[in-house]
């Protein structure tokens, strides 16, 4: 019985520590990867000057390095530097040219690629739950639109015959604005030194003249070392 009980007090000990935040004043480096779902609310693109295209939500790949120091049991503060691949994508559509043909446009997308640079402020709520909120700066290295066209014969029948996909490819770097600065907030739950968190991003910088801010939802896995 002494032995049950003196290995239940271990392994409640054990389970704390494995929750436990890092001791104050540690500093700790975390690698972390995950994936975006981004989108651009207000962003307004025309096909073919009077055919606006539908926006939808884009995934994308993140990644990257953050640093935290512990002031106290409950209060961290942390930089990262995190490549995001950002933008939306748009919904098929078919735009007709004459009443005997049609021009399909599929697969559009605008892809954005940030450096984003967020410092942020977290509060341990309970051992291994964190909310996290800060500021956030992105600096834009390459953006893009890109789509596939496809012609379409339609018949007096109304039988459709379709003509080779041709890739297409926008270059979007004088469209767009180099830096964003967007307001990040996250939950994070942390076990056993990984740490896994939800983060949402709103975008404050208008991006381009016909609108936009970016929108991004992450969802990232780190380690602390």
């Amino acid at each position: 019985m002494k032995r049950f009980v003196v290995f239940a007090i271990m392994a409640v000990c054990y389970g704390m520590s494995a929750f436990a935040q890092g001791a104050v004043g540690r500093l700790s480096v975390i690698p972390k990867v995950g994936v975006n779902v981004s989108n651009l609310p207000g962003e307004n693109i025309y096909y073919d000057t009077n055919m606006k295209m539908q926006r939808c939500a884009k995934g994308g790949f993140t990644g990257g390095l953050a640093l935290e120091y512990q002031i106290t049991k409950q209060v961290a503060v942390g930089i990262e530097a995190l490549y995001a691949d950002q933008g939306c994508k748009f919904k098929d559509f078919e735009y007709d040219i004459s009443k005997t043909s049609t021009k399909g446009v599929s697969s559009a997308k605008i892809k954005l690629q940030y450096v984003n640079v967020p410092l942020m402020a977290s509060y341990y709520i309970l051992d291994g739950f964190a909310v996290k909120a800060g500021v956030q700066m992105g600096f834009l290295l390459n953006s893009k639109l890109s789509y596939n066209e496809q012609d379409i014969s339609i018949a007096n029948d109304g039988e459709r015959e379709y003509g080779n996909v041709t890739k297409k490819t926008t270059d979007y770097q004088d469209v767009y604005k180099k830096t964003d600065i967007a307001i990040p907030f996250a939950l994070s739950y942390e076990y056993m030194n990984v740490i896994i968190e939800a983060r949402y991003s709103y975008g404050l910088t208008k991006l381009a003249e016909q609108g936009g801010r970016n929108s991004v939802l992450s969802f990232t896995v780190g380690y602390r070392l």
